[in-house]
């Protein structure tokens, strides 16, 4: 860790080379850090119980990895060319997994599932129910 903040502080890098430095920086924290969130997201999955297959349970989880992944990836590509500073595209993806932990943890504890939530959204989009 330290070697890397040292390397940033060098004079006469290019701006590449220090964003580069400064996305392993923050990886060093933040990918750690995803277990806590997969973990918080697991939990309110994870406790409803389903009477379908229970391979619907491993799709899900291979979805939420590779969504994660994905938007991992995508953040550090951003950073890399310059459009996002490092912070915000290597952490991203960790703030977006935690609400929507947070979020199905209070879905869970008002007892309210995602396809209902989902149905009064489309009938209230479509006109079939009145706000």
């Amino acid at each position: 860790m330290t070697e890397l903040l040292e390397k940033m502080k060098k004079p006469g890098m290019d701006e590449a080379a220090i964003r580069e430095l400064a996305i392993e920086v923050h990886k060093k924290f933040s990918i750690p850090l995803s277990c806590i969130f997969f973990g918080l997201l697991a939990l309110p999955l994870g406790i409803k119980s389903h009477r379908a297959v229970k391979s619907r349970s491993f799709a899900v989880g291979i979805i939420v990895v590779s969504l994660y992944y994905l938007l991992r990836i995508g953040g550090e590509a951003l950073v890399e060319t310059g459009h996002l500073s490092p912070e915000v595209g290597v952490w991203t993806p960790n703030f977006l997994f935690a609400f929507l932990g947070v979020y199905l943890f209070y879905m869970a504890y008002r007892e309210i599932s995602f396809w209902q939530t989902a149905n009064i959204f489309l009938m209230r989009k479509t006109g079939k129910i009145e706000v």
